[in-house]
């Protein structure tokens, strides 16, 4: 059959450059990146229905499904309402398809290759303008760009700081202090216990201390769990942190842990005193005012006050986590406390977001525990609805 009879059968679908099947047109005109290439609408900026004319049409002249998963067709592709190519294409589920071209008018091929490749020359967007001598705002996902000791470094979001973003962490200090101060003495039988032994715990608490850079420090170095171990607790930029290690397979092997340091958010600034004096002074002051301001935030007891800071100096996590812990304790157990903790700090943090300057709990932003909370209550006021109306159903 002659491709100007194949052009003269009658049409049963149509296709304008918007619609039609990319992996087709990548074929015919064998350009880099337009398969997949995000078109944009008509030049006035309104989207086009599949059918509607554009200067390049494809035209199904016939089609046969062969079974459920493979199908032939018979395309044309005009350019301005002159034919130029013939594509016998197979469509399959099973692997790539195969398109096979005949092009019968090059000087129209061509035209309607310049104008595609127009279209795909968007040009500048004048958003993506900026001053080279302007400050500009970097967002990366999971990491922040900051400097240490005047060179620039990107780090992960756990190793700068809360507010400004300035570094707290040194991540290459640690590798080095562990290459240099306790890598040479695993031999050694004192350290074969590997965090659990009092020698090789004394060292790599130091290592990590030294790595944190911090207004004020503390050491620890014992074991919270067998799965958690505390380094130290620190105060940088505005809030306090602890540095741990997770844990699990390290109990009593010394196996490499330099991998596995956390740094970990676990109040504000003013908690660190707490925490210090515990691993310190071994007491905690009750009546000073970061031990009352945090009872009062969420209506403890001095006792509980005191169980709360005490298990975070010697558990990790944070002061807001321990505070709900404590408040479950309870007998009987206070409204609002008898669901899973996660919806707990949801709650707690939408209802009063100063909260947060004790932790963030199972949330990872205040943001998203009102989201979170608020998606709640809408399911449980949905789940009430249908309840109703089943009821009242006869």
């Amino acid at each position: 059959m002659k491709p100007s009879e194949i052009y003269a059968l009658p049409t049963d679908h149509s296709e304008n450059l918007y619609w039609a099947d990319q992996e087709m047109l990548q074929d015919v005109f064998s350009i880099d990146g337009l398969k997949g290439f995000d078109f944009d609408e008509t030049s006035d900026g309104r989207e086009t229905t599949e059918d509607e004319e554009t200067d390049l049409m494809v035209r199904r002249k016939l089609h046969l499904g062969l079974d459920s998963n493979n199908w032939l067709s018979l395309h044309t592709i005009e350019f301005r309402g002159v034919p130029f190519a013939v594509v016998n294409r197979l469509a399959t589920d099973h692997s790539g398809n195969d398109n096979d071209v005949s092009v019968t008018d090059r000087d129209t091929y061509e035209a309607a290759r310049d104008w595609v490749l127009s279209k795909m020359n968007k040009g500048l967007d004048v958003g993506m303008l900026v001053d080279a001598d302007q400050e500009m705002k970097l967002a990366f996902k999971g990491a922040a760009l900051t400097s240490i000791g005047g060179q620039v470094r990107l780090l992960p979001r756990m190793h700068v700081g809360f507010h400004t973003g300035v570094a707290i962490f040194d991540k290459a200090a640690l590798d080095a202090g562990y290459a240099k101060k306790l890598y040479p003495l695993k031999k050694d039988p004192a350290f074969a216990g590997g965090l659990s032994s009092p020698a090789a715990a004394a060292v790599a608490a130091s290592i990590v201390a030294d790595a944190v850079i911090a207004d004020r420090k503390v050491i620890v170095g014992e074991f919270a769990t067998q799965n958690c171990w505390i380094a130290c607790f620190f105060q940088a930029d505005g809030e306090t942190y602890a540095a741990t290690v997770e844990a699990s397979g390290l109990y009593e092997k010394a196996i490499h842990w330099e991998h596995r340091v956390r740094i970990e958010r676990v109040g504000f600034a003013p908690m660190y005193d707490l925490v210090e004096s515990f691993h310190t002074d071994g007491r905690i002051d009750l009546g000073s005012k970061a031990a009352t301001d945090y009872a009062d935030a969420f209506g403890l007891t001095q006792h509980e006050a005191n169980m709360a800071i005490g298990a975070v100096a010697k558990g990790g996590g944070d002061f807001f986590e321990a505070a709900v812990a404590l408040i479950k304790e309870r007998q009987p157990r206070p409204e609002g406390y008898d669901m899973d903790d996660m919806w707990i700090h949801a709650r707690l943090l939408s209802e009063n977001n100063k909260l947060a300057f004790y932790g963030l709990g199972r949330m990872p932003s205040v943001r998203q525990a009102v989201e979170a909370w608020e998606s709640r209550q809408s399911m449980i006021k949905r789940d009430k609805e249908n309840r109703d109306t089943r009821e009242r159903q006869p």
